[in-house]
């Protein structure tokens, strides 16, 4: 069993984990902390944190929550006090909505939301 002081994303496996139960807001916003793992190099980092936001958008934004504006953060725990941030999605259900109407793949899908942060890593568009 991992000690919750001393994991680091080198102990997750394919999956990003909350680092926390979300954040929601007084005006009816969500904000979500991921943990990444290591992986290949920054493309497979950048790839990872695309798929992720698709697939945790689209869940919330068809679910039946009164939650009408996301905000998700992508982070590496290094395990010391701080962590590595790599991207920040923002987007409201309509935008999120919008996207996913437009089949198009992760990468299209993330760039046209309106809302995002993308560390030099995996700033590629």
């Amino acid at each position: 069993m991992i000690q919750k002081a001393s994991w680091n994303s080198r102990d997750l496996q394919n999956t990003p984990l909350l680092e926390h139960k979300p954040w929601v807001k007084e005006h009816g916003g969500c904000h979500l902390n991921l943990i990444i793992p290591y992986l290949g190099d920054d493309q497979h980092t950048r790839e990872f944190i695309f798929c992720w936001s698709k697939r945790i958008l689209e869940v919330v934004a068809k679910s039946k929550t009164k939650v009408r504006q996301y905000s998700l953060s992508f982070f590496r725990k290094e395990g010391g006090p701080t962590n590595t941030h790599f991207a920040m999605i923002r987007a409201g259900r309509d935008d999120v909505l919008k996207g996913l109407s437009q089949h198009s793949n992760d990468e299209d899908f993330v760039r046209s939301l309106p809302g995002k942060y993308l560390s030099s890593a995996v700033a590629e568009f």
